[in-house]
C-alpha cells in the first residue's frame, strides 16, 4: 500500500507521519478528543488505514543515541502517551486559556475530522508551536516560549527518560568546546530508518506472524479487515463442533476447561470445509446446506438469532409444541439444528438409508455425519459426497414438511371461516402468520389419507439418492478415488465406471 511521503516532514499540522497516530472519526460522532487538521492526501491515507486495526509497534526502538536529538515529537508512534492520556484524560493546562500559544488556523483544503492517539493529541496547544518539532527543541521552547514554558512540563514527562537523556547528552556535546560529535541523523532519516521499519500489524491469534507496514499487500489488508468476521466464524464453527460431539456450549464450559482430548478435536471443521471446496468437483448447490449449517445459518424455526424466522413447531410433532410447562424446560430441549438435522423423523429417514448400506458394526454417529468423519468401511472421498447429499436432502425434506404443514393450517383456517362466527375467524386469522411469504409450490397439502411426515421422509430419501446418482453420472474423479473398488458401499467403481447403490425400500402408512 503506497502512502504519502511519510518522512517528508515531522511537524504535525502538515507532517504525514501523523498517518501512524491518527484515527478517522465516524461521521456524526462528537469530538471527545478535538479533531486535528491534516492535509487532504494524508487524511485519505488515514481513512484507508482506518479500515484496518491500529498500526502497532512490532519491535522495540534501538538503543537511545544521537537519533533521539532529532526524533519527531508529533506523529511519532514510538512515543507512548502518559497513563492519563491513555485513559482519555487531557492536560488541565492544555485547554486554550489566555496566555497560551494559539492553535494555528486550519489552511484551506485541510480536513478537520481526525482524532488520534499520539502526543500530538495529548498536547494540542504545544503542537501548534512551529519551533517545537523534535525532542531537542523541547528544552529551548519550554524556556523561551511563553506558552511552552508553562505547558512544557507535561510534555517532558511523556518523553521516555532514556530518550530525553540521550538528546540532552548530544546537545551538551554540540555545546562543548571540544571536537564536534558525529552529526545526528535528520528527522526525516529517523522516520525512515528508525520509526517506519518498526511499525506494522500483528496478525490475530499469533505473536509471531507480523506484517510490516512496508510489506502490506491488498491480500493481507483484506485478511485483517475481515479479522472480526473470521473470529465470529471460528466461534460458530466451534459451536457446531460441540453440538455434533455432544459437548457443552461455550457459554457453559470454556474451551480451556474441556478435557484435553475433547478440546483437541475442535477447530478441524474449517480445514474440512476447505478440503471439500477444493477436492470435490460437484455443483455448489450441494455444498450449501453443510456450509450454512456449520455457522447455524439455516433459517430454522426457533433460532433466536434469526428474528425473521417464523416461530412454528416442526411438522413431525416432536419439536416446538407445548405451552408454559414445556417452555419452562426449554433449556433441556434440543436446539433447532439438533432436532431438524438429527432427531427429526425426516433426518432419521435419511440416516437410515446410510445405515442400511453401512458395513460397520455400529450405526453412524452424529459427529461422523456433521463433521464429515468417514466411519469404518467408507473411503473419505465417498463419505464427503454422502454427507453433503444427506444434509441437503434432509433440508429438502424439512422444507417440504413445512410447506405441507402450513398448507394444512391454511385449509384449517378456510374451513373454520365457513363454519365459525366472524369473531372466531378474526381471532384465528390474527393468531396465524401470513402464508403469502411461502412460495405456492411449497404450499402443497398431501393427498387425503397420506401422512405428511411419511411423505416428507420419502421425498427426503428420494432427494438423497437422486443427488448421489447425479454425482455417479459425472464419472470417476481423476484424483483421490483409487481406493474405491466394486465392493464399496453406496458409491462403487466397477470397470472404471461409478455405480450408485439402490435405495432401501420405504413404506408409507395407508
Amino acid at each position: 500500500m503506497a502512502t504519502p511521503p511519510l518522512a517528508a516532514s515531522a511537524h504535525c499540522p502538515s507532517g504525514s507521519t501523523s498517518t501512524l497516530t491518527a484515527v478517522p472519526v465516524v461521521e456524526g460522532a462528537g469530538d471527545i478528543i478535538p479533531s486535528h487538521p491534516l492535509p487532504e492526501d494524508t487524511e485519505r491515507t488515514v481513512s484507508a488505514l482506518g479500515w484496518l486495526p491500529p498500526v502497532q509497534v512490532l519491535t522495540e526502538a534501538p538503543e537511545p543515541g544521537a537519533w533521539c536529538f532529532t526524533a519527531p515529537l508529533w506523529g511519532n508512534p514510538l512515543l507512548t502517551p502518559s497513563p492519563a492520556a491513555a485513559s482519555g484524560e487531557q492536560e488541565e493546562e492544555d485547554s486554550g486559556s489566555d496566555g497560551e500559544t494559539a492553535v494555528e488556523p486550519v489552511p484551506a483544503g485541510v480536513a478537520r475530522r481526525t482524532q488520534g492517539r499520539g502526543l500530538d493529541y495529548r498536547h494540542r496547544t504545544l503542537r501548534a508551536c512551529a519551533r517545537l518539532v523534535t525532542i531537542s527543541a523541547s528544552p529551548r521552547c519550554t524556556t523561551t516560549c511563553g506558552g511552552c514554558s508553562r505547558l512544557g512540563g507535561g510534555l517532558v514527562g511523556d518523553i521516555p527518560p532514556s530518550w530525553w537523556s540521550a538528546a540532552q547528552a548530544h546537545a551538551a556535546q554540540l555545546a562543548s568546546p571540544g571536537p564536534a560529535p558525529v552529526p545526528a541523523p535528520s528527522t526525516s532519516e529517523v522516520v525512515r530508518t528508525t520509526i517506519m521499519p518498526r511499525m506494522g500489524w500483528k496478525l490475530s491469534g499469533s505473536e509471531t506472524l507480523k506484517v510490516p507496514l512496508a510489506k502490506l499487500s491488498v491480500r493481507m489488508a483484506t485478511s485483517m479487515q475481515l479479522d472480526d468476521v473470521a473470529t465470529r466464524r471460528a466461534d460458530l464453527h466451534e459451536d457446531y463442533e460441540r453440538a455434533a460431539q455432544g459437548l457443552p456450549p461455550r457459554a457453559v464450559v470454556r474451551r480451556e476447561d474441556l478435557p484435553a482430548a475433547a478440546a483437541a478435536t475442535l477447530g478441524a471443521i474449517r480445514d474440512t470445509l476447505a478440503r471439500l471446496w477444493q477436492k470435490v468437483r460437484w455443483e455448489r448447490r450441494h455444498f450449501e446446506t453443510l456450509w450454512r449449517l456449520a455457522i447455524d445459518a439455516v433459517p430454522l424455526p426457533g433460532n433466536s438469532h434469526m428474528p425473521l424466522a417464523r416461530r412454528e413447531p416442526c411438522g413431525c410433532g416432536q419439536h416446538g409444541h407445548g405451552g408454559a410447562a414445556v417452555e419452562a424446560h426449554a433449556a433441556a430441549a434440543p436446539t433447532p439444528w439438533q432436532h431438524h438435522f438429527w432427531d427429526c423423523a425426516v433426518a432419521k429417514a435419511v440416516v437410515a438409508q446410510i445405515n442400511a448400506h453401512n458395513p460397520g458394526p455400529a450405526p453412524i454417529s452424529q459427529a461422523q455425519l456433521w463433521l464429515v468423519q468417514a466411519p469404518p468401511g467408507f473411503q473419505q472421498c465417498v463419505w464427503d459426497v454422502v454427507v453433503m447429499a444427506a444434509l441437503a436432502a434432509t433440508e429438502h425434506g424439512r422444507v417440504r414438511l413445512r410447506g405441507m404443514t402450513r398448507a394444512a393450517a391454511a385449509l384449517g383456517i378456510q374451513t373454520a371461516a365457513a363454519a365459525a362466527p366472524e369473531a372466531a375467524v378474526a381471532g384465528a386469522a390474527e393468531a396465524e402468520p401470513d402464508l403469502d411469504e411461502i412460495p405456492p409450490t411449497q404450499l402443497t397439502p398431501p393427498q387425503p389419507g397420506v401422512n405428511p411426515v411419511e411423505l416428507a421422509c420419502a421425498r427426503a430419501v428420494a432427494d438423497f439418492w437422486s443427488r448421489l446418482m447425479q454425482f455417479a453420472q459425472l464419472g470417476v474423479p481423476q484424483k483421490g478415488w483409487d481406493g474405491v473398488d466394486a465392493t464399496h458401499p453406496i458409491l462403487a467403481v466397477v470397470n472404471g465406471e461409478m455405480l450408485c447403490a439402490m435405495p432401501q425400500a420405504m413404506e408409507l402408512e395407508a
